[in-house]
């Protein structure tokens, strides 16, 4: 089962991308600043499931589509009490181990397995250590108490475009996914969006929030990810080289899906209650008059969204 992210690219390219990722992620500290967005998407899903659900999350039943190798989220959620699952293509390492990593390769292929085992040793442990030891001083958890438990019983390694999967998962208050639509086959966004429409309970409310393929940071090149965008040095591609040129293709599988593409799926299903860009604007230093004229054929909301938060609903 190849993993949805993958995509044929020179093995050289694929080693200088994933060096360039891993490098950035090492320079972040494990301080409060990474554990912020977990809190905050805490905080969001909790807010909307009070206005839609009329609960709160820690009671609602929540399903996250795409976790990933590193089900971070999830795992922070899940100490909160919520009674979250999730299903991704890709099998976690949660642990380091042999036998997990035959099993990776078996299941996504010897590329998967050895990127994550590279990024286990390099950094997931440091994070889950620390993520373990925030849980410890917020008395979330206790030392005595086992930090994985019984939450690999919570992921399901499935394709989540698969109405199989649906039948079997049940029905969920909350539904969100995080910076994975955008590497997902068009036909099956649309399958998996009608899936989740029939798997939302009367109340439930979902949230979605792609990276958008015509942001500045859409190429998913580490060098114009936002935590980049202010740092001065000399960058190999222009700004929107995914746009124009296209001379470094990503490392990763892109379905070039546009702002109304999207909406164009979710109003078929479901009913899009919110939607709210997120930090928009990045990129407009680079806008310049001449890269505009270029990227004529693209809006102004289109080029400085590059994350976007939708909050979707039951049709009425």
């Amino acid at each position: 089962m190849r993993s949805a992210s993958s995509i044929s690219l020179p093995w050289l390219d694929k080693i200088r991308e994933d060096v360039a990722l891993l490098a950035m992620r090492l320079d972040q500290d494990v301080d409060a600043s990474f554990f912020a967005p977990l809190e905050a998407l805490y905080a969001e899903g909790d807010a909307l499931t009070r206005r839609y659900c009329g609960k709160p999350l820690a009671k609602c039943r929540v399903l996250e589509i795409g976790y990933g190798t590193r089900p971070m989220r999830m795992l922070w959620l899940w100490h909160q009490g919520v009674d979250v699952h999730g299903v991704d293509l890709d099998y976690p390492l949660l642990r380091f181990s042999p036998a997990r990593l035959f099993r990776m390769a078996r299941t996504n292929g010897l590329e998967r397995a050895l990127k994550s085992a590279v990024r286990y040793l390099a950094l997931d442990r440091r994070q889950y250590r620390a993520m373990r030891d925030a849980l410890v001083e917020r008395k979330i958890l206790t030392p005595d108490v086992s930090f994985w438990g019984n939450f690999a019983d919570r992921l399901a390694v499935r394709n989540a475009a698969d109405p199989a999967y649906w039948a079997e998962a049940g029905r969920f208050d909350f539904i969100y996914s995080v910076d994975v639509f955008e590497h997902i086959p068009k036909p099956q966004v649309d399958a998996m969006v009608k899936a989740m429409a029939g798997a939302l309970n009367p109340n439930g409310v979902a949230l979605i929030r792609p990276d958008l393929f015509t942001g500045i940071s859409g190429s998913h090149l580490p060098e114009w990810y936002k935590e980049r965008l202010g740092e001065k040095f000399v960058r190999k591609a222009q700004p929107w080289d995914h746009l124009r040129a296209n001379r470094y293709p990503a490392n990763s599988y892109l379905n070039q899906m546009r702002l109304a593409e999207y909406e164009e799926i979710f109003d078929r299903y479901l009913s899009i209650a919110e939607k709210a860009p997120i930090d928009y604007g990045l990129g407009r230093e680079y806008l310049t008059p001449e890269v505009r004229a270029e990227l004529k054929d693209y809006s102004e909301d289109e080029l400085l969204t590059n994350n976007i938060d939708y909050v979707l609903t039951a049709k009425s």
